[in-house]
């Protein structure tokens, strides 16, 4: 047992003693408690179990080292060793799960080796049978406390190999991840990997008898230092919410590009999709300004450190083929608030864009035709009536709609009917002006806003319209169709009220009257048409 002051009073030093090991129980209970709320964070799990089971190594060590004769003892150590056997098992699962990106490790389950554990653990609990671990176990009186001592058999030298191997590799794991991460994460990695090692260094350095104590009293006294730096980095640190291994996830194989600028606006950090986008890697552009290599000018920079964060759109020439990007740049701020570097992220937004463009034309257009719909055409022909109103300019509407459309749809059915309409579109106002606005307008019926056009040019288009529909030959899998259309024309300096309602149904009127009149033509609106609905 420790040598404490002999100073002090027995009984003190006994409470004294007892509190510490409690002391590292209750800690290692605490952190384990912390941990498993977090759970499903990498490594989480592994800690907790790591945590709660190095808790029961040192109680169960207290109950043995309080335990006054030989069966009780031996049953405490027994129940020690469920955590001295499981405790080296769940730092290498912490290990494995904290590298988890590594191809090896992603491939290897830890839970493999839970059968190996749990022999050794029975070879131990079944010790009375074999004596293979413990050899001639006795009772020694202390000046403290009555101990346990026995020569370690072949068995206990299994157990040593089993766990201080685990205990390596685990370290090793750690190490190699505090090489290969960013800066920002390794005072998190040292504090974990110090926890980690402080036990069996302890246990090491006693083993080798270097210090007057003994290895069974002081490694448990360890487990409340140990958890207590780990939730030093859970706490201090975040190191779950801030686990380095999200800088893997996150950062290095997150799709969009990530540059970390200092304070003077120079590439200091960037992920390997930033690297692909400029053609550089790290090594060969650390120290250049962003605007060295991408047309991202410093007053962008500059803007981020005044008023974070900075958004705008870039377009970037990528394979001949323009590729848009948002910008985003962020200050990093030091602990007193004060601006230390930005970091600029570039989301490729080409995607989005393509399928914002889609939904607008969805929302605008026809999806038979490709031609306006006609809420669209209202908006945007309602502009161009006050427009030339304002100007004193005119502006015609043809209004027409194809003949005995029901005929084409009973005789060769609907889907050829879609293709009269779709190859329509497609022939008969192909050859309007470019600010010529058509639409569908319903079923059969379409309809055209001339800008800028009196009424006798208005029936000379609605002549030439007239005339395609007449040649047109829709060839359909049913047959072949041909067709004719019927046009109503008006313009806006016959209209009374200057509304667009009123123009359309003015050509509204003079359609009716060239479909009540032979159809295949055109009707000019007079005031003295009155037309009831045609039949179709």
């Amino acid at each position: 047992m420790i040598l404490l002051p002999i100073i002090l009073p027995v009984t003190t030093i006994r409470v004294l003693i007892i509190f510490a090991y409690l002391l590292s129980a209750a800690i290692s209970v605490a952190v384990g408690w912390y941990a498993w709320k977090r759970k499903p964070t990498p490594g989480a799990q592994a800690l907790a179990l790591l945590a709660f089971f190095e808790a029961e190594w040192c109680f169960t060590y207290l109950m043995q080292l309080l335990a006054s004769d030989l069966n009780s003892k031996l049953f405490w150590n027994n129940a020690q060793f469920l955590g001295a056997v499981i405790a080296p098992l769940m730092y290498f699962a912490f290990g494995v799960e904290y590298n988890r990106l590594s191809t090896l490790l992603n491939r290897f389950n830890w839970r493999w080796l839970t059968p190996i554990s749990a022999s050794i653990l029975v070879l131990i609990w079944s010790d009375s049978l074999h004596h293979l671990f413990r050899i001639n176990p006795t009772l020694v009186q202390g000046s403290l406390f009555t101990t346990m001592q026995f020569t370690d058999g072949p068995l206990f030298g299994i157990y040593t190999i089993y766990a201080y191997t685990l205990l390596v590799i685990t370290s090793l794991l750690i190490l190699v991840h505090y090489l290969v991460a960013n800066r920002l994460y390794r005072l998190q990695i040292s504090l974990l990997l110090i926890g980690i090692l402080i036990p069996w260094v302890v246990s090491v350095i006693t083993a080798l008898k270097l210090l007057p104590v003994t290895l069974h009293d002081t490694t448990p006294l360890t487990f409340g230092i140990s958890n207590l730096l780990m939730s030093l980095a859970l706490f201090r640190f975040r190191i779950f919410e801030l686990v380095p291994i999200a800088r893997d996830l996150l950062i290095e194989n997150l799709q969009d590009c990530v540059f970390v600028l200092n304070a003077q606006s120079k590439i200091i950090d960037m992920n390997p999709s930033a690297e692909r986008l400029i053609g550089q890697k790290l090594h060969q552009c650390a120290g250049k300004t962003i605007s060295d290599l991408l047309p991202i000018p410093l007053a962008w920079v500059k803007s981020a450190a005044q008023s974070s964060p900075f958004i705008h759109d870039l377009k970037l020439n990528q394979n001949e083929q323009d590729v848009a990007y948002e910008v985003q740049i962020s200050s990093l701020l030091s602990a007193e608030g004060s601006s230390i570097g930005q970091i600029v992220v570039l989301s490729d937004i080409s995607d989005r864009l393509r399928t914002q463009e889609k939904l607008r034309q969805l929302a605008i257009t026809d999806s038979l035709t490709g031609l306006f719909n006609r809420r669209y055409f209202s908006l945007v022909v309602n502009q161009e009536l006050e427009r030339a109103l304002r100007y004193h300019h005119d502006l015609s509407i043809i209004l027409l709609d194809i003949d005995f459309f029901k005929e084409v749809n009973d005789r060769l059915g609907h889907l050829a009917g879609d293709q009269v309409l779709s190859q329509l579109a497609q022939e008969c106002f192909s050859g309007l002006r470019a600010f010529d606005i058509c639409a569908r307008y319903g079923g059969e019926e379409f309809v055209i806003a001339l800008p800028e056009t009196g009424l006798d040019s208005a029936c000379q288009t609605a002549e030439r319209l007239r005339k395609t529909a007449e040649d047109m030959l829709v060839s359909t899998p049913q047959g072949d169709a041909r067709i004719t259309i019927s046009l109503g024309v008006a313009s806006l300096s016959q209209c009374a009220d200057n509304s667009l309602y009123d123009l359309i149904n003015r050509a509204d009127q003079a359609l009716y009257h060239a479909k009540n009149h032979g159809r295949n033509q055109i009707s000019v609106w007079q005031s003295d048409l009155v037309e009831k609905d045609p039949q179709d």
